[in-house]
């Protein structure tokens, strides 16, 4: 019986019925009624709660998506050929390194004086800190309401809520690494160049690699790793390679602005060494006090372009490296379709671009622009100071969607 045909009753003039009925029927009325007021309540604050939510989950996907545009146009890119459901992790991931790689270690700075002075800590200490607290509450209970005002920690605790893989240890490595480099003055050999870039990039690939290994995003993929420790080893390998490339030449980039903002030089001591190349030669190289000494200015010039080829022969080696472990992962994978041991995997495997699931290549697409940087070095015969070496937008474009369709990096 619904509401309407129980007040029907109750105001017939033409039903007779004792008053305790009556009264009966009007009490289960007033508790039906109520009832349902209460559940149109609840449903309208539940409506009002899931449209605030979802309006909070887009502007942070802009807010970071912005930040992709405006300062890692390479992963702004890939982050196309992400699977929907993972993309907003992606780009919260690409968007939290660069927060992080804001994080400056200023000593010197009026702030950072004062800050020292009356709490015995930087800003920069301070930065760390509201990271490693921020991940470790979203980490600790992604379901829970507290407001999260970092578009980052908002779109990686959705994440989370949606049950996509991510390891918290990852980015606290991340934060570790940036803040050992703060605490550097030099690199002294191109090894410790390379584990900079272990302690960052490949981070970072790792926890692209294990988001797009969710299960829900592709059980065949995961099917497919999980039947081969090989191919396991080889995916790891490659991630571990293109981050430590990337570090090398990420460093080798920056080296005017190192020069020019921070007043340091961080290509490798030893190969500097090598080719008599001073610290105080680049920076003073950089900071225009050669300008009237054409002759030194020249010569730097040269040194420099020397250090700068020796320094990124250790990048291009991770590079072709990672190549010819994508080869063996193209070769154990057709192997393992052969075998037909995994339903799943000969199921889908068909769809797959030359034997490889997207969810296993397209982590390995970050070498595309690595891939670039590096040719166009070798275009200007590695010389940083004439030269601006750049990706212009079209071609990272391209290059990104050839790589997707050939399974080459």
């Amino acid at each position: 019986m619904n509401l309407d045909s129980c007040y029907q009753m109750i105001h017939r003039p033409h039903i007779t019925a004792s008053l305790p009925v009556l009264t009966t029927l009007y009490t289960q009325t007033e508790m039906l009624r109520q009832s349902t007021v209460q559940v149109q309540r609840q449903l309208v604050r539940h409506s009002s709660t899931t449209s605030s939510y979802s309006t909070q989950i887009s502007r942070a996907r802009e807010a970071c998506a912005s930040s992709l545009r405006q300062y890692d146009k390479s992963s702004y890119i890939l982050s196309a050929y992400i699977p929907s459901p993972a993309r907003d992790c992606f780009i919260a991931l690409r968007a939290f390194n660069i927060e992080v790689s804001k994080i400056t270690g200023n000593e010197e700075s009026q702030v950072n004086k004062k800050l020292r002075s009356t709490i015995g800590v930087s800003s920069t200490d301070l930065r760390i800190k509201f990271w490693e607290e921020t991940l470790y509450k979203i980490f600790q209970n992604p379901g829970s309401d507290q407001v999260v005002g970092e578009p980052v920690a908002l779109l990686l605790r959705d994440s989370l809520r949606n049950g996509l893989n991510l390891d918290v240890s990852y980015l606290n490595q991340i934060l570790m690494s940036r803040n050992e480099f703060l605490k550097r003055q030099q690199f002294q050999t191109v090894d410790e160049l390379c584990g900079y870039g272990e302690g960052l990039y490949s981070q970072l690939n790792y926890l692209v690699q294990n988001l797009l290994l969710s299960d829900q995003l592709s059980p065949s993929t995961v099917a497919l790793v999980e039947e081969s420790e090989k191919l396991r080893n080889l995916i790891t390998e490659i991630a571990a390679h293109l981050g430590q490339a990337t570090g090398v030449a990420s460093m080798v980039l920056a080296t005017e602005y190192n020069a020019k903002v921070q007043d340091k030089v961080y290509l490798p001591v030893d190969v500097m060494s090598r080719f008599e190349l001073s610290q105080e030669d680049v920076l003073r190289l950089y900071q225009g006090h050669l300008e009237e000494d054409k002759a030194t200015k020249n010569d730097v010039e040269l040194l420099l372009r020397d250090v700068v080829y020796e320094t990124c022969i250790t990048a291009n080696d991770h590079l072709l490296t990672a190549r010819s472990k994508l080869e063996e992962v193209k070769t154990t994978t057709k192997e393992i379709i052969k075998s037909q041991s995994q339903p799943l995997v000969n199921q889908k495997s068909g769809s797959w671009k030359k034997s490889l699931p997207d969810c296993l290549f397209v982590p390995f697409m970050n070498a595309v622009p690595l891939s670039l940087y590096l040719s166009s070095l070798e275009k200007h015969d590695f010389d940083l100071v004439k030269n601006k070496i750049q990706n212009p937008y079209w071609k990272l474009v391209s290059r990104t969607f050839r790589s997707y369709q050939t399974r080459k990096i």
